[in-house]
């Protein structure tokens, strides 16, 4: 794939962010999480989790939730990431994968762990409404929206925080970068490559262009531009500032791609949900879905 690519140049990026209602916190009595320093992990979120959600009429349906996530693998791959690893063995046209490796298989069991219904929910809108301690998205513009709304009247204390440390000893999430490709084949290389210098290597229209689609600038000679054209100072331009270090983290890996990784992310999108739900055991799930990737990495 990448050999069809006469040149690549990379537009925009982000990654997965990690955010909090404070006042949930606060009023579970526990401090912000970037405040434990190397004490904000795994155990710490997952108490923290469990001590927010609440079931006051014990229907098993909790008017509040410690978390709020998704059963897509694009989220799942930052804990196993923080885990250990991830499934696929390459980044780039991965021809097979493990999901009973151990970095897996923790981040799996992790995430199920954080969404299980008696704590956490899918639901985007319990926590914008303030119905949940945390939240673990993905797209980097989420938190420029988290400081608009705390100008709001009467607004929520929200905050980004740090990923918490895994069992691998790392913070690290999964980043995603677009970009341009010319290809080998095209016809016109030369009009292709004066678009991509007329948007990109003007730096006014580098930020546009990012502005436009609500990511960062891959550019990092642009990022401390970018983040004064946004115009937050204190508490708000601290939680820009913890989510760009989050993205830009070295220890970051980019988001798997090539032939058959979308089948097999498919794949496990349309059953992870089961494992939450504890209609199917993990291992027998992660068994399956290395059956997925044989077929489908293997092509």
């Amino acid at each position: 794939m990448q050999d069809s690519a006469r040149l690549s140049l990379t537009s925009l990026m982000g990654g997965n962010i990690l955010a909090y209602n404070a006042d949930l916190l606060a009023e579970a009595g526990f401090d912000h999480p970037a405040a434990l320093g190397n004490g904000w992990t795994w155990e710490a979120m997952m108490d923290m989790v469990r001590a927010i959600a609440r079931d006051d009429d014990n229907d098993g349906a909790p008017e509040r939730w410690g978390n709020m996530g998704r059963v897509g693998l694009a989220r799942i791959l930052t804990f196993m990431l923080q885990a250990g690893g991830l499934p696929f063995d390459s980044y780039v046209a991965p021809k097979s994968a493990d999901f009973l490796a151990p970095g897996p298989r923790e981040g799996a069991r992790f995430a199920a762990d954080l969404l299980h219904p008696s704590i956490g929910t899918e639901n985007y809108w319990a926590f914008i409404d303030g119905d949940a301690g945390f939240i673990w998205i993905g797209v980097f513009p989420f938190a420029v929206e988290l400081a608009r709304l705390r100008f709001e009247p009467n607004a929520l204390d929200y905050r980004v925080a740090p990923w918490p440390i895994g069992p691998a000893g790392n913070r690290s999430t999964v980043m995603e970068v677009r970009g341009w490709q010319i290809m080998k084949e095209t016809r016109y290389p030369d009009e292709a490559y004066e678009w991509l210098a007329f948007v990109h290597l003007n730096e006014e229209r580098a930020l546009r262009f990012a502005n436009v689609h609500g990511w960062i600038p891959a550019s990092s000679r642009l990022h401390l531009t970018w983040l004064d054209s946004l115009g937050f100072t204190g508490v708000e331009r601290e939680m820009i500032n913890a989510a760009l270090e989050t993205t830009v983290d070295p220890a970051n890996v980019p988001t798997p791609f090539g032939p058959g990784v979308l089948e097999v992310t498919n794949a496990w999108d349309r059953s992870f949900a089961d494992v939450v739900a504890e209609r199917v055991p993990l291992e027998t799930f992660l068994e399956q879905m290395n059956e997925q990737a044989r077929l489908y990495l293997a092509r």
